[in-house]
């Protein structure tokens, strides 16, 4: 072999080593950001509790937000308002 030949031969071993060393990264990307998505996914969904009308729960059941329902709320203050009498000093 001559040194040309060499020098071809070197260069190409490196564009293929750094090709190969991005597809790797890439690969390895791709496979830690599917772990992540899949981890983020199936934490997300509410486990599923068996329940019967008119008989208790097997088991607690906690709700994973708390609402105030603002309409309810003001209208019992508003009759719990008009149940107390009038107060004159």
């Amino acid at each position: 072999m001559q040194l040309g030949e060499l020098r071809k031969n070197f260069s190409l071993k490196i564009k293929h080593a750094a090709i190969d060393f991005r597809g790797r990264r890439l690969l390895l990307a791709i496979i830690l950001f599917a772990a992540i998505y899949f981890l983020l996914v199936f934490s997300a969904i509410p486990v599923q509790v068996q329940v019967e009308l008119g008989k208790p729960s097997p088991q607690t059941i906690y709700a994973p937000r708390e609402v105030t329902d603002y309409y309810t709320t003001n209208q019992l203050r508003e009759e719990a308002a008009q149940a107390v009498p009038d107060v004159y000093d």
